[in-house]
């Protein structure tokens, strides 16, 4: 159940992956499949900058999903506590990604 019902828009299928060489950053799909490329075609930024750049698209679908639970939680404030330590935990594990 998501927290907009109807609203969901589709996207790759979780999860992402990062994998990168000297030439590109890749982010894939959980069959392998690319869902993006990350290039710093100006080559003004820094590789610690790029790097933070490809965790935060690859851990965007669990950001979502993170988020849309949030939602599910703050609307039904009175839902178990087990259910909110599952939605902590889901959240900081999709920002663990990020990070």
């Amino acid at each position: 159940m998501t927290a907009y019902p109807g609203k969901r828009i589709p996207h790759t299928p979780k999860p992402w992956s990062v994998d990168s060489n000297d030439a590109q950053q890749i982010i894939a799909d959980c069959d392998g499949l690319l869902v993006a490329e990350i290039h710093d075609a100006a080559g003004d930024r820094t590789e610690t900058e790029v790097d933070a750049n490809r965790r935060l698209i690859a851990a965007a679908p669990e950001l979502l999903a993170a988020l849309e639970s949030a939602i599910e939680g703050l609307l039904n404030p009175l839902s178990h506590p087990m259910a909110q330590e599952a939605r902590l935990k889901k959240a900081r594990a999709a920002i663990r990604k990020a990070k």
